[in-house]
């Protein structure tokens, strides 16, 4: 029974490359094919911007025989990231999947099922961490060489590093699943409890990270003490490197974490999947309703929807936080950016291009529209019946993307053109800039959305993070920023950075009035099909 709940917990997490949600059967093996290509060249694009971070560190490193040192920063990176692209997935993937209850109510026992959502789980934050230990392995092998033991070593560790990524998802996701059960408003208290958990947790990473930028600066001077400030965290880079010992003490120490975090979950999971998570008596009082706009009742039904899902909150519009958080940060440092403008004697024109980039690029952490067709799921019907047209609707999705994001982007935005000292006109192009990318983030993501829907999950993060075009949508857009950046340094001495920017501004504007066109004409009409 344990196979066969493994084997579909992993067809869950890999339904968007065989199945065809919107036409609801296999896809062919061209189609499979041609997004296992699409798949695999996102994951080099992300992997290669790691690949870049690993030489930058790795270098200094190996020339002065620090190879366990790399390796443990390198770890640290890996765990982060695994975390943060797993994290969300585990209370929804393991205590709110649709057909918990009725696979408890058959003769499958109780560990088995746990053990098969956390599969789900551990196979996502696999994913994420290997976007950046691969590309470290490969940088290792050109610094320090290559052996059989060392490639043995690594992929035991990444391994080692990943069962490490699912504990700490798995503990966050039992942390709000118990704060959850006892609480009646649970979505925005699953956020606020989410965001908790995510600020201890990096607030930890960040002051591990502290210690390691102190063993570089002194390296000679701590090197001995290691041993005993940093037991675990040195022998997680010792046994990278090869060390047998090291290995054992790790595979030990990651062993009994997961245990204990595993017999934690099973002790309360029937208990907190079968309890009436914070419900009470409602008394019927008569209200006088307002009178609403049909896309003011669109809008706001989307609104409600978006509120209603702690995970469609967190995974999706967790962005609009982190941009506030980074505005402020910019300004707390500004005297520091200031400096390192003087120090690079950065022009206006190449400092308004950074200041776009950088804003635009956080604009990118929230992606509403993505899945938000996916979202209707079984209930599309009800859009769908309601006497509006499909470009009311969509109008809706977009809407909400843009008044959740822009808000945060302009804060943002006016914090960088303040602390670089901007003049009006180069302030007034990097908002407009922004704007319109938020605007062509949300348009690119509904009609990824709409071209790629998943309606038949039983579990919503599957449409929230685990679908292609969600994928598609976030990474994208990121390779996109990159792909301009890229194009404007190859053309810096065929056009000023000033003409480059309106020529970016032109492309963009007309890309977004064809994507709201396509989907006033023809994507409402497939909205209507689905």
């Amino acid at each position: 029974m344990l196979k066969i709940l493994l084997k579909k917990q992993l067809k869950e997490v890999g339904a968007f490359l065989y199945y065809d949600a919107k036409k609801g059967k296999r896809r062919n093996t061209k189609n499979i094919v041609g997004y296992s290509l699409i798949l695999l060249f996102l994951f080099l694009s992300v992997a290669s911007v790691f690949y870049m971070v690993a030489d930058w560190i790795g270098k200094p490193m190996f020339l002065v025989h620090l190879d366990w040192l790399f390796w443990v920063m390198m770890g640290l990176i890996s765990i982060a990231l695994g975390v943060f692209g797993s994290v969300f997935n585990t209370y929804t993937t393991v205590y709110l999947a649709k057909d918990n209850e009725m696979l408890l109510s058959m003769p499958i026992k109780k560990n088995q099922l746990l053990l098969a959502r956390l599969f789900g789980v551990y196979v996502m934050g696999l994913f994420y961490t290997a976007l950046v230990y691969i590309p470290a392995m490969i940088v290792a092998w050109i610094y320090g060489g290559f052996s059989i033991q060392l490639l043995v070593s690594e992929l035991i560790m990444l391994f080692v590093l990943s069962f490490i990524v699912l504990s700490l998802s798995a503990l966050l996701g039992w942390g709000v699943a118990v704060i959850s059960v006892h609480l009646r408003n649970k979505s925005f208290v699953t956020v606020i409890a989410s965001l908790i958990f995510i600020a201890a947790y990096y607030y930890v990473y960040f002051k591990a990270a502290g210690m390691i930028k102190t063993l570089i600066a002194n390296a000679d001077k701590v090197a001995r003490s290691v041993k005993s400030k940093g037991f675990i965290i040195y022998h997680m880079g010792m046994a990278i490197t090869g060390n047998v010992c090291s290995i054992l003490i790790q595979i030990a120490f990651v062993s009994v974490v997961t245990l204990v975090v595993y017999l934690l979950l099973w002790k309360s999971f029937t208990k907190i999947l079968t309890m009436k998570k914070g419900e009470k008596r409602v008394a019927v009082k008569e209200i006088t309703a307002l009178q609403k706009s049909v896309d003011q009742a669109l809008l706001r039904k989307e609104a409600l929807r978006f509120t209603k899902s702690a995970n469609y909150m967190l995974n999706c519009g967790l962005g609009s936080i982190m941009i506030v958080l980074a505005g402020i940060a910019i300004l707390v440092k500004g005297d520091q950016i200031e400096l390192v403008m003087k120090k690079w004697l950065v022009s206006d024109g190449t400092l308004t291009a950074l200041a776009i980039a950088a804003v635009c690029m956080l604009a990118t952490m929230n992606d509403m529209t993505a899945p938000s067709i996916s979202m209707e799921g079984k209930n599309l019907w009800i859009a769908q019946s309601i006497p509006v047209s499909g470009w009311q609707v969509l109008k809706a999705k977009l809407k909400l993307h843009v008044y959740i994001t822009l808000p945060p982007v302009l804060f943002c935005g006016c914090c960088v053109g303040y602390v670089m000292k901007m003049n009006l006109t180069n302030w007034v192009e990097m908002l407009a800039m922004a704007s319109l990318f938020v605007l062509f983030t949300a348009t690119n993501g509904l009609v990824i959305g709409l071209k790629m829907p998943n309606l038949n999950w039983t579990n919503e993060i599957v449409a929230l993070k685990q679908s292609f075009g969600v994928f598609l949508a976030l990474f994208g857009n990121w390779i996109l920023l990159v792909g301009i950046g890229a194009a404007g340094y190859s053309l810096r001495y065929q056009m000023s950075v000033e003409t480059y920017m309106l020529l970016v501004f032109v492309v963009i504007v007309i890309a977004c009035k064809v994507m709201l066109s396509w989907l006033k004409k023809k994507g409402s009409k497939e909205f209507e099909r689905l």
